[in-house]
């Protein structure tokens, strides 16, 4: 340790200065990797404590040791000595030394760093020509001899380890991130990526130095002025590229865990961090680089949309920080993460301007990009409320809402059964642009160039049939809200214009298309039997289904009572779902094939939907309100559950009756035994005294008409 401080920082001389008695420890790294042994498996705490005050020495001595002890992942090691210091003060009082010694030297690393980074930032500007090259320019000359490059894996370290975090990242370290992120995304091009070579004074390359990355090697001085420039701008790329290569690294540990290392200074984050990261995404020319920062701008900005601004009493800010700091320690980030109104316009105007006008490129780009640029639109339609419920674009952002409007093609084009962006997150964009203003996204549109009923209704049919929940949910919503569409348009729309018939025939073909699907709008309405919580999706359905038994009452009849040809020619025998039969009766006796009308209609009048509506909240509490919310939510449950059903038979009820005074007739698609499942359960549902009453009799009497079966099926008769 002694020799090396008294080398004056040169870590050449740790290797040209070694005696023989010594020349086990000539080469840094396995130095660096028996100190690292040594701290961490020394024969006592003392051996440990005096090998952690010498890296620390080491490590001040020159920063070309902080890169070989970080690639020895010394600070794991020093947090495992504390962790298991069993109170031994000595010990703990030398890591605690490398701790400081090593929080110090990241922040002179830090200055280091964004010396460089103002340098390319400097230098992006200027054009660089042999005519115009000067030989004497030192500062050109120095452009690529910085170190500084060299350190960012030992920032990356410091933020990996718990007891580093929180003495290095700071709001000072996030604005010199934001520069660093700046100048990376201005550096220039190369097509490789080979870290500074060290030339000894003929020319040859020193790989073996640690020094190589921070001695002041200048070229050759016989070098001619061409050979110096031609030299000097492969290395200003080669410079530059590494300083990406390091800023990318920085980035992924960054993305690690944003909620500790960003949240915890939002103000900071919001105003140069993420627009640094919108430059890094629409000059980079580098994939990783691109997925590294929309990465990490997902998952800072969108728990900062979905904070509701506060006012920040900023006289008192700092007597809390120590108290903030322990929050976040313990992983209770949302507690401490608060901004202001000025921060939450800023960063909606952030998203609007930075990082909009970048997203048509990413949705093409490789992936996983488009799934993160997905991810973050659909967080910003969700910070606007448009999930909750269907008239939330009104409160929403209306110029974020016209943006994403203008990426409408792309969005439909993605909700396609074989597209690999089709997901969840595009699934909630569409449903966010169906309940756009029409004079934002019109019906015409939608129904027309879009195809947004045919492709909907291909991913809800799917969804349901192979059980990919996410995709139902989103699924039903937009054919409700397509369907109230249609339906407004049918409605409302002037006939003498020929645009006018135009949007009325893509109207009617759209609702065609759903009435095809109306047995699976059923079976979704279905699914609150099952799951409280898919009663907002059990609803759209419903709402769907309505509509479509209201202008398409031929089609919904036949989807709901004919079987497609491949179920209807199985064979075999199958029984009812269990635990759903009719009271009274018991179960229902073996048949032929399942029959998804007869099914669905047993589950709304079974005990088990019957116990639904009568149930009551009878958890034991000692809080009287805690009751009385409990069995405010339990009541509106059971009316939304009556009114579910009630819907459904009374679509039902409507598309028979249509079919019925038309003279259509299914009795060659309904087999004996459907028919008589389905009378019973219609009649069943005719003698409860609720809401369903009326439609259940209607449905009955309209299905006994259309199923009627000729005079020479004896049997029946």
């Amino acid at each position: 340790t002694n020799s090396s401080g008294s080398s004056g920082g040169d870590t050449g001389d740790v290797e040209n200065k070694s005696t023989s008695g010594s020349s086990f420890y000539a080469d840094e790294n396995i130095l660096a990797k028996e100190l690292s042994l040594i701290s961490e498996r020394g024969a006592n705490s003392i051996n440990r404590g005096k090998a952690l005050v010498a890296i620390s020495a080491l490590c001040s001595a020159h920063p070309a040791w902080l890169v070989h002890f970080t690639n020895n992942r010394i600070l794991y090691v020093a947090e495992k000595v504390t962790l298991h210091a069993n109170n031994d003060v000595y010990l703990t009082r030398c890591a605690e030394c490398l701790f400081r010694t090593i929080a110090d030297l990241s922040r002179r690393a830090l200055d280091a760093i964004s010396s460089e980074a103002r340098r390319i930032i400097a230098d992006a500007n200027e054009k660089l020509s042999l005519e115009t090259f000067d030989v004497n320019d030192v500062r050109r000359i120095h452009f690529s001899q910085s170190g500084a490059t060299a350190l960012f894996p030992a920032l990356a370290h410091a933020l990996c380890v718990g007891f580093m975090r929180d003495r290095v990242c700071d709001e000072a370290f996030l604005r010199k991130v934001s520069v660093f992120i700046q100048a990376a995304a201005i550096a220039l091009p190369s097509a490789t990526a080979a870290p500074l070579e060290e030339m000894d004074t003929n020319n040859n390359t020193n790989n073996r130095s640690p020094s190589k990355w921070f001695s002041g090697f200048r070229g050759g001085n016989t070098a001619s002025k061409e050979r110096v420039f031609y030299e000097l701008l492969d290395r200003k790329n080669k410079a530059s590229e590494e300083f990406r290569l390091g800023v990318s690294s920085l980035l992924e540990t960054l993305s690690r865990d944003a909620q500790k290392n960003l949240l915890r200074f939002p103000k900071v984050t919001i105003r140069e961090v993420l627009p640094a990261l919108a430059k890094l995404l629409r000059g980079s020319d580098s994939p990783d680089a691109r997925f590294l920062a929309l990465k990490l701008t997902c998952d800072s900005m969108l728990p900062l949309l979905a904070l509701q601004p506060v006012k920040i009493d900023y006289e008192n800010a700092r007597s809390n920080a120590e108290e903030m700091r322990e929050e976040a320690a313990r992983g209770d980030a949302n507690s401490v993460c608060q901004i202001d109104a000025d921060d939450k316009r800023y960063l909606t105007e952030s998203l609007r301007m930075d990082f909009l006008p970048s997203c048509p490129a990413l949705l093409m780009d490789e992936d996983p990009i488009p799934l993160y640029a997905l991810k973050l639109l659909a967080g910003s339609m969700n910070n606007c409320g448009a999930e909750e419920e269907e008239n939330a674009n009104a409160r929403g952002d209306e110029a974020l809402e016209k943006a994403l409007a203008h990426f409408a093609s792309k969005f439909f084009a993605f909700l396609s059964l074989d597209h690999a962006n089709n997901n969840a997150h595009n699934a909630r964009l569409c449903l966010f642009l169906c309940r756009s203003k029409n004079s934002i996204l019109s019906t015409r549109k939608l129904f027309t160039e879009l195809n947004a009923c045919e492709r909907v209704a291909d991913v809800l049919v799917y969804s349901r049939e192979n059980r990919v929940e996410p995709f139902v949910e989103p699924a039903s919503k937009m054919c409700e809200v397509l369907a109230k569409r249609a339906m407004q348009a049918l409605e409302d729309t002037n006939t003498d214009s020929a645009e006018g018939e135009d949007l009325i025939d893509a109207s009617l073909r759209g609702m065609r298309t759903f009435a095809e699907i109306s047995q699976t709008f059923l079976e979704c309405t279905t699914a609150a039997i099952d799951d409280e919580t898919a009663i907002t999706y059990a609803e759209a359905a419903a709402e769907a289904l309505r509509v479509s038994c209201v202008v398409h009452p031929d089609v919904a009849t036949q989807s709901l009572l004919v079987l497609p040809s491949s179920t209807s020619s199985s064979s075999g025998v199958v029984h009812s779902p269990g635990g759903m039969g009719l009271s009274g009766g018991g179960d229902f006796r073996e048949i032929e094939q399942s029959h998804p009308f007869c099914e669905s209609l047993e589950r709304f009048a079974s005990d088990a939907f019957e116990s639904l509506l009568s149930s009551t909240i009878s958890s034991p509490s000692d809080d009287d309100d805690d009751d009385d919310d409990d069995d405010e939510v339990a009541s509106r449950t059971r009316e939304r559950l009556a009114n579910l059903r009630s819907k459904v038979i009374d679509a039902v009820a409507n598309a028979f009756t249509a079919v019925a005074n038309e003279g259509l007739t299914f009795h060659e698609g309904v087999s004996r035994e459907h028919r008589e499942r389905a009378g019973a359960v219609l009649g069943k549902l005719a003698l409860r005294g609720d809401l369903c009453v009326s439609g259940a009799s209607r449905a009955s009497r309209s299905f006994a008409v259309i199923c009627r079966p000729p005079a020479s099926d004896a049997a029946y008769a």
